[in-house]
């Protein structure tokens, strides 16, 4: 399988139901991706002020 939107998160579901991929297919796509945890960079969000200008509807 060449084309990555097979693979969207978002679609898997869907492409499951229509045939187009199968459990063990996103398995080994899965498997094959390499390990980038290296190149991370770890951060905090932090809470937005109460005061903040948010628009909160």
């Amino acid at each position: 399988m060449s084309d990555p939107v097979i693979y969207d998160k978002r679609l898997v579901q869907q492409n499951f139901r229509r045939g187009r991929l199968t459990p063990a297919q996103l398995e080994a796509h899965l498997e094959a991706l390499p390990d980038v945890s290296a190149k991370s960079t770890r951060f905090t969000l932090k809470p937005p002020h109460e005061e903040s200008p948010a628009v909160r509807r």
